[in-house]
């Protein structure tokens, strides 16, 4: 939507066409995933890390799922085991020994018996967040100075000091979420390794491919920053994805001119408006009575569409129901008054 009003001159644009000193942009590289099915890392990307701390370089490893496992189940029935507050599966962290909800903070200890089918034993954690990754990481490279960094481990008191390892070079491999994609300037770091980007578009946001983008490139531009050129490798399955072609050749422009298409076809925005109303109640009754009432005042007015109203992604949250309207229009002061 900036880059729109840009090029409607709603904006004044100032371009930043080179990195700042010598710096290059590094060269970015897929690891081709489908010969290394239910791995976390591939036999290449192993490959690539070896090479890389054979000599002496230091390396990004990007992973933006906190905790061990992102879903705890019966491997009998298959029943997954929710937050009591909310409708969401709880995520296991192995550090505390606890499954925790992202939402609302609920701890809990692990259980052995399925609450479903009451069988025993058969409760198994399904997929990879940081805590694994380093985990398998630290079996592999069990000499190397590891650092891993998310919202969970991060610590005022010891930050500062880490950052001077990381500045000074003494920890070769650093593996982070998110928080380390953007804004630290790390001059002996040499290269990216991004190991879920396929599991980034699980998201039904319309500008997820936008984020997508503005989260790859900024977690590439840690490395290069200096006058070497660094490297960053992406681990997918998904080696047709438009996504990463525009990525690899650095063609932003053509990225975003690409999906103003997409948005143009789909009459989204920035070429129509939309706005969500969000509502909550602790009795799904209410919010549903409510809702509908709603729908039916918006109805009498001709400019606007209306969809729903439907459950959120995520209906249930913190002991509240959340249901949502969907107001789609092309006259911009109407849905601001």
């Amino acid at each position: 939507e900036t880059y729109y009003n840009i090029k409607n001159e709603k904006y004044f644009y100032i371009e930043l066409k080179n990195r700042f000193g010598s710096a290059k942009n590094p060269k970015i590289k897929l690891i081709n995933m489908r010969g290394d099915k239910e791995k976390i890392i591939s036999k290449s990307t192993l490959q690539i890390l070896n090479e890389k701390i054979s000599k002496n370089k230091q390396v990004l490893i990007l992973i933006n799922r906190r905790g061990y496992a992102p879903l705890t189940l019966c491997s009998s029935c298959g029943y997954g085991i929710k937050c009591n507050n909310c409708d969401i599966k709880l995520v296991f962290h192995k550090k505390k020994d606890k499954l925790i909800c992202h939402h609302c903070g609920l701890e809990q200890g692990l259980i052995s018996v399925c609450s479903n089918c009451k069988k025993k034993g058969t409760i198994i954690s399904i997929g990879f967040g940081i805590e694994k990754v380093t985990e398998e990481v630290q079996n592999y490279f069990n000499n190397e100075k590891i650092v891993s960094l998310s919202s969970d481990t991060f610590k005022n008191k010891t930050f500062a000091k880490i950052l001077k390892d990381i500045e000074e070079g003494s920890i070769k491999i650093i593996i982070g979420t998110q928080i380390v994609s953007k804004g630290f300037n790390f001059q002996k770091l040499d290269s990216v390794f991004v190991l879920d980007f396929d599991m980034w578009s699980n998201n039904a946001d319309i500008r997820t491919n936008e984020k997508i983008f503005q989260l790859a490139q900024q977690v590439s531009g840690r490395t290069s920053r200096g006058d070497k050129t660094g490297e960053v490798f992406i681990q997918t399955y998904d080696l047709d994805n438009p996504l990463l072609k525009y990525l690899i050749d650095y063609k932003r422009n053509e990225f975003y001119n690409n999906e103003l298409i997409l948005r143009k076809n789909a009459n989204l925005p920035p070429y129509t408006k939309l706005i969500a109303i969000l509502l909550t109640s602790k009795n799904i009754q209410n919010i549903q009575n409510t809702s509908m009432k709603i729908k039916k005042l918006l109805g009498l007015l001709k400019e606007i569409k209306v969809f729903g109203p439907t459950p959120a992604p995520i209906e249930y949250i913190k002991n509240e129901y959340r249901y949502r309207i969907l107001i789609k229009t092309n006259h911009p002061q109407l849905v601001q008054s």
